[in-house]
C-alpha cells in the first residue's frame, strides 16, 4: 500500500544564510581584534622587561668605594651605592629610553643584590573596545647581583 506523505518544501528561504555569515563574520572580526590587542600588550611587556634588564646591568656597576675601603676583609661581592644605582639608572633612562609620564624605574639596594622596578601604561590598538582606553599597566622587577670582588686566591 502506497501513503502519500504530505511533505511542504519550503519556499522562499532567500536570504536565510546572511544572518549566519554576519555572525560569524563579527566573530572572527572579534577575535582578529582580540589577538592584536593582547599581541601589543605581551610585546609591551617584552620591551619593558628589555629596558628594565638594560637598567639593572647598568646599574649593578656602580660600587660604593666609602663600603669596601671600611670593610676589614675582601668581601665576595662589592657593594652598591644606592644613589649612585638610581643615578646610572635615570642616566640610562634619559640617554636610551624616551622617558615619559608612561615609565617610572626605581632602585632597591639590599646588601649584593640590586632589584630594579619598572613600571609603564602601553597604549594597545582596540583597548578602547575592551576597556582599556587609558592603556595597559605593566610592571617588572630586574635583580641583579654587584659585581664580584677580586679575591686573593
Amino acid at each position: 500500500m502506497r501513503t502519500r506523505l504530505n511533505v511542504r518544501l519550503p519556499r522562499g528561504d532567500a536570504g536565510s544564510m546572511l544572518p549566519l555569515i554576519v555572525v560569524c563574520v563579527l566573530i572572527v572580526v572579534l577575535m582578529i581584534m582580540a589577538v592584536t590587542a593582547s599581541t601589543a600588550a605581551f610585546l609591551a611587556q617584552l620591551n619593558l622587561d628589555s629596558i628594565c634588564d638594560g637598567a639593572a646591568a647598568a646599574a649593578a656597576s656602580s660600587v660604593d668605594p666609602d663600603r669596601i675601603s671600611t670593610s676589614p676583609k675582601s668581601p665576595d661581592f662589592l657593594p652598591v651605592s644606592e644613589q649612585a644605582a638610581q643615578t646610572a639608572v635615570d642616566e640610562y633612562g634619559t640617554d636610551l629610553v624616551p622617558k615619559g609620564p608612561t615609565l617610572t624605574m626605581a632602585t632597591e639596594v639590599n646588601s649584593e643584590q640590586l632589584a630594579v622596578k619598572c613600571h609603564s601604561v602601553a597604549k594597545v590598538p582596540f583597548g578602547a573596545f575592551f576597556g582599556y582606553s587609558k592603556g595597559v599597566k605593566r610592571d617588572t622587577v630586574s635583580t641583579v647581583r654587584s659585581p664580584l670582588s677580586l679575591r686573593d686566591s
